[in-house]
C-alpha cells in the first residue's frame, strides 16, 4: 500500500504552494523505510469501489524524543484528503481514530507541524481534536542560479 499512498498525497497536496511531489525512492527513503515510520499507527480510507486512498494519516515515532524528554511521542507526519473528498469529516475521523490507537499504544502525546497559510482548513480540524499551537518558526529561501 506503500505507493497508492505516495500518490493519494501527492495528489491532496498537489493544490499547496511549494509542493514537491514525491518520487518513489524519496517516498521510500523517507517515509517507508524510516526507523521512524509506524505503519501500525497508519489509517486509510478507501471505498469500496475506489482504486485510490482517499484520506490517510501517517505516524512516525522519533527515538530522540524520547532520550530527550522521557515522553513517547506519536507524531502525524502527513494527514491529507483528496480534494474531491474534503469537507466530509474523513480527516477528522482519521485522526480521532490515529489519537485513539496512540493512547491504546502508550504514546504520552501527539504531535504535527503545519503551514498556516495551509488553504485546506486544516488548522480548524486541528483545534477542534483538542491541538494546540506550541511554537512557530519561519522558514527562508533563496533562489540561486546556476
Amino acid at each position: 500500500m506503500a505507493d497508492a499512498l505516495r500518490q493519494a498525497h501527492n495528489a491532496a497536496f498537489l493544490d499547496h504552494p511549494d509542493f514537491t511531489p514525491f518520487s518513489e525512492a524519496r517516498w521510500t527513503q523517507t517515509v517507508t523505510e524510516s526507523r521512524s515510520f509506524r505503519p501500525n499507527l497508519c489509517f486509510v480510507v478507501w471505498p469500496e469501489h475506489s482504486d485510490e486512498i482517499v484520506a490517510y494519516v501517517h505516524t512516525a515515532e522519533f527515538e530522540g524524543d524520547l532520550i530527550a524528554t522521557g515522553r513517547r511521542q506519536a507524531c502525524v507526519g502527513k494527514l491529507g484528503t483528496l480534494r474531491g473528498h474534503r469537507g466530509k469529516g474523513l480527516a477528522t475521523a482519521l485522526l480521532g481514530r490515529a489519537l485513539h490507537a496512540y493512547r491504546e499504544a502508550g504514546y504520552d502525546e501527539a504531535s504535527l507541524s503545519v503551514d498556516s497559510a495551509n488553504p485546506t482548513g486544516a488548522l480548524g480540524v486541528y483545534r477542534g481534536l483538542g491541538f494546540a499551537v506550541e511554537s512557530r518558526w519561519t522558514n527562508y529561501v533563496m533562489t540561486v542560479d546556476a
